[in-house]
């Protein structure tokens, strides 16, 4: 399993408070474009072609993906106990390298 920036608090959680506590669908993205992490409920596995994330959290999130190349997956929503697929590193070794709420 993969997660990066697990154990980075940033000035948005005050935001993401909000959030979760609204159970609203609206972007989860500060002034600035500061990007929320997503919990520790949000899990990755990566292999070559696939990246599965995961939800175990009690309600539905909004997630994205950063890869090691720079790029941003599109936003995928993702119910409780739902499974959902994104790119995996490929031949090129392009890994994740951190998940987001969007």
């Amino acid at each position: 399993m993969h997660r990066s920036g697990l154990g980075r608090r940033t000035a948005g959680a005050a935001a993401l408070a909000a959030l979760l506590g609204a159970g609203t669908a609206a972007p989860a993205t500060a002034a600035g474009d500061e990007r929320i992490p997503a919990p520790p409920c949000i899990t990755s596995t990566s292999d070559w072609r696939y990246t599965f994330v995961g939800n175990d959290c009690s309600q539905p999130y909004r997630v994205q993906l950063d890869y090691t190349d720079g790029t941003v997956s599109p936003c995928r929503y993702t119910a409780p106990g739902d499974r959902v697929t994104f790119a995996g590193y490929g031949t090129d070794a392009d890994y994740v390298t951190d998940i987001h709420l969007c």
